[in-house]
């Protein structure tokens, strides 16, 4: 696809300087002064003109390069399922061929190929498996060759034998039967944890149920048996969170990602505690990475689009919102909060709009759903 780059002839990374130039240089090469007024020149100006207001404003070309690369990781995936698709119809093709193959073989008598061989030797291979059998009362060969009084896998093994009504009462002798016994054995208890990975398991199992407490001291013991776990502190930073500790949950999310530096879920649950604490810069600058890692996840998008609100950076807010709801489009929350914003630009309509869609998504009543734009962080992964 063409983009303002592609309008300038500029690489994405050009500076500023070299921007300014390119534009110049199109303009010269375009101008209709220069091109006998012809109208294709005037339009190709204008896209130029257009091009260099965005690409000249540092923020301006910041949130179009974001676009970009989302729509960008938006093709690569559909790309992928197409490709997915495809090999999937292709191996199902491939199965009923050889099913078709087989039954016209059969019906008509004629090999295909060395299909007489391979029935052949899949009939030599069937009959190699199984045993002859053997006349009961009588041993094979192979349990001659055991040790004398050695029971064979064909010969009954006694077993501890099973107490009948009969023989419980006190009126008949005790009689005795081989077989299965009819108790069944007490249920072992799982096993406690002895590795950081069932530890943190457990943890998890806690944090579920709402026990933070246990939950934590089982962490507490993942990162003592793994200290390079970057999902317990992760996994922990959540518990401390949810407990309202956000410095401790701060203090993990920053452990973690020491660890493991490439995980969106650790920057974006930080930027949440960030946002928690009021620190609105700091929780772009985390949900920013959590983006450029996660393209294709809208919860991101509209963590991110409720700080950008609270900042008062209103067209930000809903751009955000906007990619969270092309992505997911029966997303409530972000209908919901997409509402607030357009509710303080003053565009009643269109936010009335934006609630009675997420009151039906919700399966609630047109005009109940209200969501306060605020810092939330849902811990349970």
């Amino acid at each position: 696809m063409k983009t303002l780059y592609d309008v300038l002839g500029v690489r994405p990374d050009a500076d500023p300087e070299t921007v300014k130039t390119a534009f110049r240089r199109a303009v010269k090469a375009h101008h209709p002064d220069l091109q006998g007024r012809d109208a294709a020149a005037s339009e190709q100006i204008k896209i130029i003109i257009a091009a260099n207001e965005v690409l000249g404003d540092p923020e301006r070309r910041a949130a179009y390069d974001e676009d970009l690369a989302f729509d960008r990781a938006l093709a690569l995936s559909e790309w992928l399922t197409v490709i997915i698709r495809s090999a999937s119809a292709l191996a199902v093709l491939g199965v009923v061929l050889i099913g078709a193959i087989e039954l016209w073989a059969a019906w008509t008598g004629t090999p295909i190929g060395d299909m007489r061989w391979t029935t052949h030797h899949r009939a030599e291979i069937a009959t190699a498996v199984l045993p002859e059998p053997v006349p009961p009362g009588t041993r094979s060969a192979e349990q001659d060759a055991l040790p004398a009084g050695e029971p064979t896998s064909s010969e009954a093994r006694p077993v501890a034998p099973s107490i009948t009504p009969e023989s419980a009462s006190g009126d008949t002798e005790a009689e005795t039967t081989v077989g299965v016994s009819a108790i069944s054995p007490p249920t072992a208890a799982d096993p406690p944890p002895t590795t950081a990975a069932s530890y943190r398991e457990r943890a998890i199992d806690w944090s579920r149920k709402g026990d933070l407490d246990k939950a934590i001291a089982d962490l507490n013991q993942a990162v003592r048996l793994a200290p390079d776990d970057a999902q317990a502190y992760h996994e922990r930073g959540n518990a401390w969170g949810r407990k309202g500790d956000t410095d401790r949950a701060l203090a993990d999310y920053e452990r973690a990602l020491q660890i493991e530096p490439r995980d969106p879920r650790i920057f974006h649950d930080r930027g949440l505690m960030w946002e928690r604490k009021g620190e609105l810069d700091k929780a772009l600058g985390d949900l920013d990475h959590a983006v450029r890692m996660s393209f294709t996840d809208p919860e991101v998008y509209t963590d991110r689009g409720a700080v950008w609100f609270e900042k008062g950076r209103y067209d930000r807010a809903l751009a955000d919102f906007d990619r969270a709801i092309k992505i997911n489009p029966s997303l409530v929350i972000a209908y919901a909060r997409r509402a607030d914003v357009l509710e303080r630009k003053g565009d009643q309509e269109h936010a009335r709009a934006d609630r009675d869609q997420a009151a039906q998504l919700d399966h609630g009543s047109p005009g109940a759903i209200r969501t306060d734009i605020g810092p939330t962080l849902d811990m349970d992964h």
